[in-house]
Parts: structure tokens; C-alpha cells; sequence
């Protein structure tokens, strides 16, 4: 009534004993709140007719409820009993009590009320309270049956789902968002490569995306194959008034010194495991420290720049295609060392100089293989996991597409032939390449196709076949070693060795990414992460696998710090799994928290640029000290001259 709505009235009131007929009319309730104030309330009535294609409707959720008390009057008139009919009839809109929910409504056709509402028990992940049911953030419902229509809610991927907000639905979806499990962008949009946002397709344009990506590929290619020391370097400069070692370099220009490797792969692990085990957005946090999130990209094979103009390279990108796009950076970075060797041949022909040794470049493209292990096995297990929705099994990062699609059997080949062997094949191949029972070649064969090569080991080891062995088998398989074998310590006369340690760092990956990828539930994922964490840890120390002292305290501090940032997520994936919002005065000490997260991934960018700031200093220092030494030269050299010149000159 002139544009204001009256929550608190009624359609229709009657108090006249005159008749009332109702035809063609329907009364609809959208009101959720209206026990005290009927939709039909006839208080006096005589004769009230309502024919069946009028109804009176409740908002769903609600019952419709008749209060009939219709009664006989009897009255004397002219001395005789009269019998007069009050009817008295009053249709109200009830919800469902705290804690139950329908969605369903109450409906009458004509006098008579349809009464098929049924009320049931709020499920897991909904709320039922006032506005009859809503998801709870993070979660999605579905229905899974129809009579009494049921609803069941199941969590989604992280940052796809919100709580609702609607009037009549009970699902909500994030940012552009839509589709089942909200699992694909709405019209218009297209996913973005590092978040789950859904960015307009005019802003899906920038190709300066590849060119970064051919830029960080060739980067990681040239460092991979040159191994410049660089804390050696940094180190040299800090400290060069203690002298500089000899350090021979080959036409490449590596050094033989290679300590570095060891730190390589605590930091790869490092970053690689963090993504895995945050859960939340500290997007807020990391925005104050835009670099970091550069840093985390680079060590997980992703091209990343600070602001994030580049997230989105092309239009029509979905979480399928984004998943098989990420690992694509692993396979450029391989393609990049087979055409640096190329190149190098090519110019090393031009100076008729000897081809380049071409077991150096299948050794870096192992090592590509071993860093970016996480980055494919990722890939291939998260479009292998599905979940039961409406009785289908369903993609579980986008539950628009049902399984089993015809390129997921071929991951699952893949997974069988490569994911999981591989882990079996750096533990059985490392011992085998180091007691030269199998040379370099194959050894790199068998990372590239485990399985067949496990079965080939295994009917050799039944039928006790050896292969040829050669004494020079040791020097051929040099640069193998270094990258398989190099920071870890060899055998000796009571101790084993952790030559094999490579394949605990791969199955670590394996067993996060397979925690991470299979368990939906957000609780149990980190409490399963956590404890692997902590025995990882626990194993390490009891090792102690890396040559140098220092390298084992640093992968010591590593795990310890992984540890506490998994214990940290477990508080806020607890959170999650029940739909709960972070809000209130706690919500300070849980940002406590994720600053030591922010504060532990900017520990080795800011180590190195303290090295780099020292190594400056130093050289400042050592140019003062150069001058100052070149000054008094110079005076000593004058007053020399002074002492040598001739008391009584003749000549003039």
C-alpha cells in the first residue's frame, strides 16, 4: 500500500455475520514472522464460500495453519429456537521451530488446507534459525530426496561458497561464482590462474603473462644447469679479508663447488609444503608483504607478479584446464633445458669446440622433474577426486562436471604409472646408480616411466640378472649423482647413508598432496597434515641425511616451522569444517597467528636480502680500506723520494 509493505497485518479480516465469497483470489505470504497476524481471519462470519482455484500460500519453510471454530448459536426469536451459524476461521503462517527446517510450504485450495508440510531436524553445515534454512559459509546443499523433501550439505572447496544471503534460496555462492558446488564462473567470467576468483573476460587479455612465463622457465633453466654458489659467493664478499679458494669452472662456467644444492631443496620443500598447508585467505596479510606472494609462485612453478594483472592470461579458463595449465610450466622449464643444449651445441660448433655433455642436460631435466614433482602430482590427484552429488559422482573442484571424463583415465594411467612408482624408483634406482648396477641413462629412463622399469628391476632380481657393470660406470654418471645424491651423506663403515633421502622428500609431497587432494573435510585434512608433519620432522632429526651440519639444522628449522603453520591452520580448518566465521575478540590472536605464517615465508627472501646488504657494506668497506692503503703508499712513496734526494745539487 502506496509502495510500504505491512509485515504486521492481515489480507482479509471479517467481523460481519454477512456472507463472504472468495473467488480466484490468492493470498501469498512472503512475511517470515507472522504467528500473531493471520492471513485470513474471519471472526464472526456467516456463510463463507471460497472456490478451489483461490489459495492462501506460506512462505516456504512454513505450515499453514486453520484455526476453525465455527459454532451454533442458538437465539429464541417470535417465541421459537433459532439456530444461527457463526463461523469463525483464522488461516495463519507458522515456521518450522529452531532447529528443523522444510522447504516445503503451506498451501490451501479453496477452505481446505493441504497439510504436507513436514518439519525435520536441521542437517550438518545449515543453519535453521528464523529464516528457515541457510548454508553455512563454505558449505553447499543439495536434495536427496522427495518425500518429505530433504536437503544434505556437503563443505566446498575452499573460497567457492559463502553463507546465504537470499530470501528463499540456501545457497550462495563467492565471487561471480555459480553452477553446482558453485564450481564454475557465471556467464561473462572466466577463473583466474592463483585464486578462485572470476575475473571479466575483457581483463583475460594480458599477454605479458608469457612472456614472464618463458622469462622464469629460461631462468630456472640457466640456473638449474650453470649452479652459480651463490651463498658461497655472498659469502666470500662478506668475509674477503679472509682470502678467496681456488675455484675451477668448466665451459659452462659451473663451479665445482656446489654446496648450494642441499639448501635448493630445503627451500623448494619449504614453499611447496606451505601452499599445500594453508587453509584460509591471508590474501590481507600478504598484501602488506606483496613480495612474498611472488616468492611462494616462483618455488611452486607459477608466474606471478606482485599486483595481479596476469592472473588471468586467457578467456574461457575453467578449474580443469587451469589445473593442466599450472603443470604446463614444468614441461616448459624441461623443453627450455633441451633448447639451451641446442644452442650451446650450435655455438660451440661455431668456436669448433667439443659438444656439450648431454648427460648434464637429462641430469637438470631430472632435477626439473624432482622440484616439480609436487606441481604435477598435484595436477593429476586433484581432477581424480570426486564426490557423491545427487547420486552421481561429481568433480570435486568442479562439481559441473560429472566423472569419469575420458581424460581422466588417462590420469588415472598416469598416476599409476608415474605418481606413485616414482617415489619406489628414486629409493630402488638411487642405490642401484651409486653401485653403478645400472648407468645414468636408464636411470632417467626409469624416472620418466617408473613402473615398467620397476618390473623390469623386480624379474631381474628374481632371475639374479645382473647388468654389465664397469669401472667406469662412476664418472659417467657424475652429474647424475650430484643432483640425486649430492647433499646427502654416502655410506660408510657403520652407517648406511641417506643416498636414497630424495625419495623421502618426493614421498612428503606425495603424502600431503594425497591428504590435500581426497580428504574434503577441512578438520580432518590439517589434523592428517599436522601429524605427518610432525613425523617428518621427527624422522629428520633421527637422520640427520644432509652432508653439511648446517643444511641438516636448516631442514630442521624448515619442518619445525611447517609444523607449527599446519597446527595454525588446523585451528582455522576447525573453524571451517563447522561453518563457523572468525569474528569476535579471538579474532586478534588468530592474526597473531597468521603473521608468524606471513613472517616464516619471508624469513629466506629477507636472509638473502640481509647477505646481499652485508655483501655491499662489505665491498664499501674493502673499497675504504683500498684507498686508505692506497694513500699511504703514496705518502711513503713521497717521503722516500724526499730521503733520496741529494743534499748539495751540482748541477745548478
Amino acid at each position: 500500500m502506496s509502495n510500504i509493505t505491512l509485515h504486521k497485518s492481515t489480507f482479509l479480516r471479517s467481523e460481519s455475520g454477512g456472507p463472504i465469497s472468495l473467488k480466484n483470489t490468492t493470498m501469498v505470504s512472503f512475511a517470515a514472522q507472522r504467528n500473531s497476524y493471520p492471513v485470513l481471519d474471519i471472526s464472526n462470519g456467516g456463510y463463507v464460500y471460497m472456490d478451489n482455484s483461490s489459495t492462501i500460500q506460506c512462505p516456504i519453510g512454513s505450515q499453514l495453519l486453520l484455526d476453525n471454530t465455527t459454532h451454533f448459536v442458538y437465539t429464541e426469536q417470535n417465541n421459537s429456537v433459532c439456530i444461527i451459524n457463526v463461523t469463525v476461521l483464522k488461516y495463519s503462517c507458522q515456521l518450522c521451530s529452531q532447529g528443523f527446517y522444510s522447504i516445503q510450504k503451506g498451501v490451501s485450495y479453496g477452505l481446505i488446507v493441504n497439510d504436507t508440510v513436514t518439519c525435520l531436524q536441521c542437517p550438518f553445515g545449515a543453519s535453521c534459525i528464523q529464516r528457515n534454512i541457510d548454508a553455512k559459509p563454505n558449505f553447499w546443499g543439495y536434495l536427496i530426496s522427495s518425500d518429505p523433501p530433504s536437503l544434505r550439505f556437503i563443505a566446498c572447496p575452499e573460497h567457492y561458497c559463502q553463507k546465504s544471503t537470499s530470501e528463499i534460496g540456501y545457497n550462495n555462492c563467492q565471487g561471480n561464482r555459480s553452477g553446482t558446488l558453485c564450481g564454475k564462473c557465471t556467464l561473462g567470467y572466466s577463473e583466474s590462474l592463483f585464486s578462485t576468483e572470476c575475473r571479466m573476460n575483457e581483463e583475460c587479455n594480458n599477454y605479458w603473462f608469457w612472456i614472464l612465463m618463458i622469462l622464469l622457465t629460461t631462468g630456472l633453466a640457466l640456473y638449474l644447469l650453470l649452479k652459480p654458489p651463490i651463498l658461497v659467493f655472498l659469502g666470500n664478499q662478506i668475509l674477503w679479508f679472509r682470502g678467496k679458494e681456488e675455484n675451477h669452472q668448466d665451459d659452462l662456467g659451473r663451479s665445482d663447488q656446489n654446496s648450494d644444492s642441499g639448501y635448493i631443496k630445503i627451500t623448494f620443500y619449504f614453499y611447496q609444503a606451505a601452499e599445500i598447508l594453508m587453509v584460509g585467505s591471508i590474501e590481507s596479510l600478504l598484501e602488506k608483504m606483496p613480495i612474498i606472494r611472488t616468492v611462494i609462485a616462483a618455488f611452486n612453478f607459477q608466474v606471478r607478479t606482485i599486483n595481479k594483472g596476469i592472473s588471468c592470461p586467457f578467456v574461457g579458463l575453467t578449474a580443469v584446464t587451469k589445473q593442466f595449465f599450472l603443470s604446463g610450466t614444468v614441461f616448459v622449464t624441461m623443453a627450455d633445458v633441451v633448447l639451451i643444449y641446442y644452442v650451446h651445441s650450435l655455438i660451440n660448433m661455431l668456436r669448433r669446440k667439443q659438444k656439450p655433455a648431454l648427460i648434464h642436460y637429462m641430469a637438470v631435466v631430472m632435477e626439473v622433474l624432482l622440484l616439480g614433482y609436487e606441481r604435477l602430482a598435484g595436477t593429476s590427484l586433484k581432477l581424480m577426486n570426486c564426490v557423491p552429488i545427487e547420486s552421481q559422482k561429481r568433480l570435486f573442484i568442479d562439481a559441473n562436471v560429472p566423472c569419469m571424463q575420458w581424460w581422466q583415465y588417462f590420469l588415472s594411467a598416469y598416476i599409476v604409472v608415474f605418481v606413485v612408482p616414482f617415489v619406489i624408483v628414486l629409493y630402488c634406482g638411487s642405490s642401484k646408480l651409486y653401485k653403478a648396477s645400472i648407468n645414468a641413462g636408464e636411470f632417467l629412463a626409469a624416472c620418466m616411466l617408473p613402473l615398467p622399469f620397476l618390473v623390469i628391476w623386480f624379474f631381474k632380481k628374481i632371475l639374479r640378472l645382473k647388468g654389465q657393470e664397469t669401472t667406469t660406470a662412476q664418472s659417467v654418471n657424475k652429474d647424475v649423482l650430484e643432483v640425486l645424491h649430492g647433499p646427502f651423506r654416502p655410506p660408510s663403515n657403520e652407517d648406511k647413508g641417506t643416498l636414497h633421502w630424495e625419495s623421502v622428500l618426493i614421498g612428503r609431497r606425495l603424502t600431503l598432496l594425497t591428504c590435500q587432494s581426497f580428504v574434503t573435510c577441512a578438520m580432518s585434512r590439517m589434523v592428517s597434515m599436522a601429524a605427518a608433519c610432525l613425523l617428518m620432522t621427527i624422522h629428520h632429526v633421527m637422520k640427520n641425511p644432509y652432508r653439511e651440519p648446517m643444511a641438516n639444522k636448516a631442514e630442521t628449522l624448515s619442518l619445525t616451522t611447517l609444523t607449527m603453520i599446519a597446527v595454525i591452520n588446523l585451528t582455522k580448518a576447525t573453524l571451517l569444517a563447522f561453518g563457523i566465521t572468525t569474528d569476535g575478540p579471538y579474532r586478534s590472536f588468530l592474526e597473531i597467528l597468521e603473521w608468524f605464517e606471513v613472517i616464516s615465508l619471508a624469513f629466506v627472501p629477507a636472509l638473502v636480502t640481509v647477505l646481499v646488504i652485508f655483501a655491499i657494506l662489505s665491498q664499501l668497506a674493502r673499497l675504504v680500506v683500498f684507498l686508505i692503503k692506497q694513500l699511504f703508499q703514496l705518502r711513503n712513496s713521497e717521503w722516500a723520494m724526499e730521503q733520496r734526494r741529494p743534499l748539495l745539487n751540482i748541477g745548478v
